[in-house]
């Protein structure tokens, strides 16, 4: 489709270029939509209604190529409009206006939507950000994706429009009865808190936390499927965390500093693993509530069916249009009790929180491993535990050393990635099982964020490995038939979010884990294998 040449032809009101414009562009105006209103009918309304807009306010639009983003931003703006708790418009209370003033207010109120109704959306958007619901504007040019001199100049303009043709009344409505500003409040049917005062508060509250207990049931979308973390944490660096499944039971990982521990109910196998750097509560919330307390692009929007709770939205990065978070944070613990990632029409991931404790009595004693109570050996054979510790094998001797052709991955996909491309690597169980690492090197204190890859590999799929890689019964196993009939992948929403994938190549089984990767990315890094030193 020839952008300028359709629009040319909606200016000369041409129906054939209308339906292809209102087609090419629906359908991600209708993600944008669901996104903030989180529910198909009112959605559907308001791609409906900002089509309208559009078709009102085409000519004012400059540059043909600007219609996608010009476009979208009425979308959001009608989202919002429509967002907005439903009943009467409001007026002053009888405290800020008399009541031989409540019909003046009344009529006022009505004159102002009558002029935004007919002013250019380009003006109306911005005055009802700003001017109604007093947005600062900053989070407006953030929310509309303009400069801030632009929505200065734009607010300005619409002021102008509305003094020229309002004349006087406003100012003697004032000087009368109260603020003006407090009267285009009013028409807010309710205030909101800025997205300042939702960080401050979410800040005030954490600071005082020298202790946590809560649980988080998390629900994925496609495919379905549900889990339930209970999660403890003491200052200055101590985690655990318990699930539970019928295939797997109880397990349960602490974390003290840079040292991670879990324990296997059906196996009774405690496994021990160093983490690139040490994790304390800021990574445990970072990763449940992404960014709340520091993301430079929150709004607030009306509560809908949390109606207690401050209802916060935000892009996600680099997806601007096409994801988004939303969270609900109680504004009186400054705790989010719900979490929503929405991805096109729908959301993907959802988090609630309960049991919610702040600052209990936790000892050390509540970070103890169930086999340091009750006793079990911590390893079912004396080899696992033997073998299960690693040993870094000098470069040079990897080639002698290693029973069969070590595989490494693509360094030029690494490069692309930002992982190190300098591989270390290790050897388990007497030499039957190898492992190449990519990432900071161990001992030294990595970006945060920074991926760290590793990839396991042996000669044959036997019972050892598969116990040793934990391959059987997980029930959150999805399939990668990209990889083979054997393959499947594991999203781990751990404290380091994780990608675990296995599969078999040539009669070899291979395992990837990595850490802070999406799972497309993973699944294709699989799918490069390499000589480990080419």
């Amino acid at each position: 489709m020839n952008l300028a040449t359709t629009i040319a032809g909606c200016l000369m009101g041409r129906a054939d270029a209308w339906e292809t414009l209102v087609n090419t562009f629906s359908p991600r105006a209708h993600r944008v939509a669901q996104q903030l209103c989180r529910d198909e009918t009112l959605a559907d309304d308001v791609v409906q209604s900002s089509w309208l807009t559009a078709f009102q306010h085409l000519r004012e639009l400059r540059e043909p190529e600007a219609f996608p983003g010009w476009f979208l931003r009425i979308v959001r703006t009608q989202a919002y409009r429509m967002l907005q708790t439903p009943g009467p418009t409001h007026v002053l209370s009888d405290a800020a206006v008399s009541v031989d003033r409540l019909d003046e207010a009344w009529t006022l109120q009505a004159d102002v939507d009558r002029i935004l109704a007919a002013m250019p959306v380009a003006l109306s958007q911005v005055f009802f950000l700003a001017g109604i619901y007093g947005w600062p504007l900053r989070d407006v040019a953030r929310f509309l994706a303009m400069p801030e001199g632009t929505v200065k100049s734009r607010l300005a303009r619409a002021r102008q429009q509305i003094q020229a043709q309002l004349g006087d009344a406003p100012i003697r409505f004032a000087s009368e009865s109260g603020s003006w500003d407090r009267l285009l409040r009013a028409m807010a049917r309710g205030p909101l808190p800025t997205a300042d005062t939702v960080r401050r508060a979410v800040a005030e509250r954490w600071a005082g936390l020298h202790s946590l207990r809560f649980t988080v049931r998390r629900t994925w979308a496609e495919p379905h499927r549900e889990q339930t973390v209970a999660y403890a944490w003491r200052r200055p660096n101590w985690l655990r965390w318990e699930t539970a499944t019928p295939e797997m039971g109880r397990v349960v990982t602490v974390v003290h500093g840079r040292q991670m521990r879990m324990w296997w109910e059906r196996t009774g196998v405690v496994t021990r693993d160093p983490l690139p750097r040490a994790v304390g509560l800021d990574d445990l919330l970072m990763q449940l509530w992404r960014r709340l307390p520091t993301h430079p692009g929150l709004v607030v929007l009306p509560p809908g069916e949390y109606a207690a709770w401050w209802h916060v939205w935000w892009p996600l990065e680099a997806e601007a249009s096409e994801a988004s978070v939303h969270v609900w944070v109680d504004p009186v613990d400054g705790w989010p009790h719900v979490v929503e990632v929405w991805r096109g029409h729908t959301w993907t991931w959802r988090a609630e929180v309960t049991d919610l404790e702040k600052n209990p009595g936790l000892t050390r004693r509540d970070f103890l491993l169930p086999c340091s109570n009750s006793g079990p050996r911590p390893f079912p054979r004396l080899q696992d535990a033997l073998g299960g510790v690693g040993r870094e094998v000098p470069r040079d001797d990897v080639s002698r050393r290693c029973p069969f052709p070590l595989m490494g991955l693509d360094p030029a996909i690494l490069a692309q990635l930002g992982v190190p491309t300098e591989p270390q690597v290790y050897t388990y169980y007497r030499g039957t099982e190898w492992m190449v690492r990519y990432g900071p090197a161990v001992g030294h204190r990595p970006p945060r964020g920074l991926p760290l890859v590793h990839l396991w590999q042996a000669a044959a799929p036997t019972a050892a490995v598969r116990r040793h890689w934990r391959v059987d019964g997980a029930e959150d196993a999805v399939p990668a038939p990209e990889l083979g009939p054997a393959a499947h992948c594991r999203e781990v929403m751990g404290l380091l979010p994780m990608v675990s994938v296995y599969w078999e190549h040539n009669g070899r089984p291979f395992r990837l884990m990595a850490f802070h990767l999406p799972r497309e990315t993973v699944l294709n890094l699989a799918s490069h294998l390499v000589p480990w030193d080419r």
